[in-house]
């Protein structure tokens, strides 16, 4: 067997602690990456209500402008404010379940 002197030892110390910093940004890097995802995901469903909510503004002002949502009955305000409560209580589902909590 061979003796390992001091210089030895910094050296193996070295390696290990480049091992362990690589391991250590490869794991910070990739929660990093589940939060921007879970960001950008939080973006594109927060600007699809702004779209729905300024459909629902136009459906609640202009009722008969609401048939595009439903053919088959007449059209009233009061539909028309249904559906954008709907749509809002679908995306506060949506959020829960991505787990998306406003900041």
């Amino acid at each position: 067997m061979t003796e390992l002197s001091l210089v030895d030892y910094f050296i193996m110390g070295e390696a290990v602690g480049i091992v362990s910093t690589f391991i250590a940004t490869l794991y910070y890097s990739r929660k990093q990456m589940q939060k921007v995802s879970m960001d950008i995901e939080s973006r594109i469903l927060s600007d699809l209500d702004d779209k729905m909510h300024s459909l629902s503004e136009i459906a609640i002002t202009r009722p008969e402008v609401a048939e595009i949502f439903v053919r088959d009955e007449p059209q009233s305000p009061k539909r028309a404010s249904v559906f954008y409560t709907l749509s809002v209580f679908a995306y506060a589902l949506h959020m829960h379940q991505r787990d998306i909590k406003r900041k």
